[in-house]
């Protein structure tokens, strides 16, 4: 063999590293990008059938949100808006259970800031409200945490609410938003829980 031979390989190895090298420069300078970009955005937007919210700056197509959360605030985009709501709730904590251990959470001055504007029949889950908590704080848990609301209703009530057992158990009136486990879609959820349980 030719030393012909072995420079062209030389040469061949050389680019190939050289490309590789470039790329994976290149893929480290997009993540960091997106981290960066991800890090600093404060406007959120929920779509329909997304599990989570996603920052408005990695959309780039014109699927209109459900609602759309930035410094407190939730908007609902699904109907004209006429009201601005807040959490009827005079105190709250979060309690997340994890298999290992379990974490509490003030969410007191959440609750205090917090504002919801929509139209009187377009109320959120308890899941978005969790979620806004989530994209404000930038904490994020896994799928099988449990997580439970420790709450203190206008009434001056404790309540224990559950993440997915009291998800659809929020209603507006007066331009705030109430915890009533008596709502009529709930109630098929709890005569369930009571043949079950009983």
């Amino acid at each position: 063999m030719s030393r012909a031979y072995f420079l062209t390989k030389g040469l061949s190895i050389c680019n190939r590293l050289t490309t590789w090298y470039r790329s994976a420069v290149e893929s480290v300078q997009n993540l960091y990008t997106y981290m960066q970009s991800y890090a600093k955005t404060n406007q959120w937007v929920f779509m329909e059938g997304h599990t989570h919210p996603l920052p408005l700056s990695h959309v780039h197509n014109s699927v209109v949100p459900v609602w759309s959360y930035s410094s407190y605030r939730l908007t609902s985009n699904k109907e004209t808006v006429d009201s601005v709501c807040r959490l009827s709730w005079l105190s709250a904590n979060m309690v997340v259970v994890d298999q290992h251990h379990e974490i509490k959470y003030d969410m007191d001055t959440f609750i205090e800031q917090f504002r919801l504007v929509t139209h009187k029949q377009h109320c959120p889950t308890l899941m978005t409200i969790f979620l806004c908590w989530c994209a404000e704080k930038r904490q994020w848990f896994p799928a099988n945490t449990i997580v439970q609301f420790h709450i203190i209703t206008h009434e001056g009530k404790e309540e224990m609410l559950t993440l997915h057992s009291d998800n659809q158990s929020l209603e507006i009136k007066d331009n705030k938003i109430y915890y009533n486990m008596y709502l009529p879609q709930y109630e098929n959820y709890l005569n369930t829980c009571t043949y079950f349980h009983a």
